[in-house]
């Protein structure tokens, strides 16, 4: 049985522009065929990431996650 996950697991802050399009989605079907799987968080910063505009030009230009690392042994 796997150990319950302490601490939050999603981000606790962000800014993104809005958009209705992304290719979120299909970049994670597409790591997934890989044989390996993307956790819950990658797939959401994925959406936000693979933002498209109307014109198709990606919407977010920069963009930078902070992940922290695992503290504690």
């Amino acid at each position: 049985m796997a150990k319950a996950r302490i601490g939050q697991q999603t981000p606790t802050y962000g800014v993104t522009l809005p958009y209705r399009k992304s290719y979120g989605k299909e970049a994670v079907a597409l790591y997934e065929s890989s044989k390996r799987k993307a956790r819950p968080w990658q797939a959401a910063l994925l959406k936000d990431i693979m933002a498209v505009t109307t014109g198709g030009l990606w919407k977010h230009t920069k963009w930078g996650p902070a992940v922290p690392r695992q503290n504690g042994k």
